[in-house]
């Protein structure tokens, strides 16, 4: 429990290297994305992780002032689309091109051996059942945030989830992963401190955590794909991720989520072939590039 508790040189590393990775995803992942789109450019997963990789080494490559210090990825970046996907922390990028479709995207920076995480999904002509399945998908993150307190079972995140889905909408219950993250240290992955139902650890101040909330392969009908643009209507099945470097702060305080990259509807989707009746607006939240 001791090396799970940061102090607070520890705590003001992570947060620096949780300002890295959200500066990286915003400013090399969502860049090369709005330019492909923008300008229907042919990339693979591979060359947009290679790309990221290299600025999680090098910040300054897409000119971030960041501190002083040594840089690393904690992993080769995860980049997934076209309706091949793999939500756990073992997936890999493959080096097909990449779809205009239901993206991931997972990236994580150490800074002077201390690891931030996170994972945003982006949207592009989604369907109606694509917006409503995100949207439960962030309501059961703001639910698992919520028991992220000092002094509550680390199982309890694994526990609210299921509870909430089972009630909320049990149709998805299939569709959730039995992780929801883990802690972060000096190892990436602190194997003590998964959270999943069987964990009874306490959540402690000054523990860091990855907070990783998903949906796998979710299926996607042809009758919710009747009026689909796009590339979403090759797609069968389809996944969601969200994770966030969290830290536990003390008492009834709620935990601080260091990686402000924002996860609204309104910011991760993306409209790109609009009909052709000049009477049908786009959806509201979405915007065109």
């Amino acid at each position: 429990m001791a090396l799970s508790v940061k102090d607070g040189h520890a705590l003001a590393t992570f947060r620096k290297a949780a300002v890295v990775t959200h500066k990286i995803l915003k400013h090399s992942f969502v860049r090369l994305l709005e330019d492909a789109f923008d300008q229907a450019k042919s990339i693979t997963h591979e060359e947009i992780a290679t790309h990221v990789d290299e600025c999680c080494e090098h910040p300054s490559k897409v000119n971030i002032k960041s501190p002083q210090g040594h840089y690393e990825s904690c992993y080769f970046p995860i980049v997934q689309s076209g309706g091949k996907y793999d939500i756990r922390p073992s997936a890999s990028t493959n080096g097909e091109t990449l779809s205009d479709d239901v993206i991931i995207i997972s990236l994580g920076v150490r800074y002077n051996f201390h690891c931030a995480n996170m994972a945003r999904t982006f949207f592009v002509d989604p369907v109606e059942s694509v917006r409503l399945n995100y949207s439960i998908l962030l309501e059961l993150r703001r639910e698992c945030l919520a028991v992220m307190l000092a002094g509550r079972c680390v199982g309890s995140v694994a526990e609210t989830a299921n509870r909430f889905i089972r009630q909320r909408c049990p149709h998805l219950l299939k569709f959730l992963p039995k992780n929801f993250g883990f802690g972060l240290g000096l190892d990436f992955r602190e194997s003590s401190l998964i959270m999943n139902a069987k964990n009874q650890r306490k959540f402690a101040q000054n523990m860091v955590f990855n907070l990783a909330i998903g949906f796998h392969d979710l299926e996607l009908t042809d009758m919710q794909k009747a009026d689909a643009q796009g590339s979403i209507r090759k797609l069968s099945k389809y996944s969601m991720l969200i994770a966030d470097t969290v830290l536990i702060q003390s008492g009834d305080e709620p935990p601080d989520i260091v990686t402000k990259h924002s996860v609204e509807w309104k910011d991760v989707s993306y409209f790109i072939n609009e009909k052709n009746d000049k009477d049908i607006m786009p959806p509201q939240g979405i915007f065109i590039l």
